[in-house]
């Protein structure tokens, strides 16, 4: 029996005590999934940067050791490592110097790696020499070391652009880009 004066006491929730939770809910959930969407583009960047120097130290070892791609090499000078940075065709190659070889010939034995188009990689930059888009870094067979400058250093910057497609370095800091150094000494060293 229910006296007058008296409600009843209704056990569920309020349509505002939902919304709240459920707007608390969205929050944690927007801040979550961008702090995993900056890891996974962080890990990402870290990956290239880890393929690249990857593929220098191939480059090198290849080099060290002399190792001729095959018969139709005459005389082996060393491997190179260049970069095409331009927007539309963002890559970078690596192979051997033949003698016979002229430099606008096409190497066949030359591996051509595609960055994906979140991830710009700079024109390679060696302290103390002219900037330009042909610059390459050699490293020469039997461990004579490489074409960089002594007390140099060679540098290849990879960037996490995303959308920010043509940002050059010197403004990378000023939109927050993530980017990575791989650099190799003129003793051959390479660390990132």
């Amino acid at each position: 029996m229910v006296s007058e004066g008296k409600y009843l006491k209704n056990s569920g929730f309020t349509f505002v005590e939902i919304l709240v939770v459920i707007v608390t809910m969205s929050v944690l959930f927007s801040f979550g999934y961008a702090g995993y969407r900056d890891y996974a583009r962080r890990q990402n960047l870290e990956a290239w940067a880890r393929k690249v120097s990857g593929d220098l130290r191939m480059a090198q070892q290849l080099a060290s050791s002399g190792a001729k791609p095959s018969n139709d090499c005459g005389v082996l000078e060393g491997y190179h490592f260049r970069v095409n940075a331009h927007f539309a065709h963002q890559r970078y190659y690596f192979g051997p110097i033949c003698s016979d070889f002229s430099d606008g010939q096409t190497n066949a034995h030359e591996k051509v790696v595609q960055m994906p188009e979140d991830i710009f990689i700079n024109a390679i930059e060696i302290s103390g020499v002219a900037a330009g888009s042909d610059l390459r870094i050699v490293f020469k067979v039997l461990e004579q070391g490489t074409n960089i400058p002594a007390g140099s250093s060679a540098t290849i910057t990879l960037a996490q652009v995303g959308n920010i497609r043509k940002v050059r370095r010197p403004n990378w800091r000023d939109y927050g880009v993530p980017f990575i150094d791989v650099i190799v000494t003129s003793g051959g060293e390479v660390r990132y």
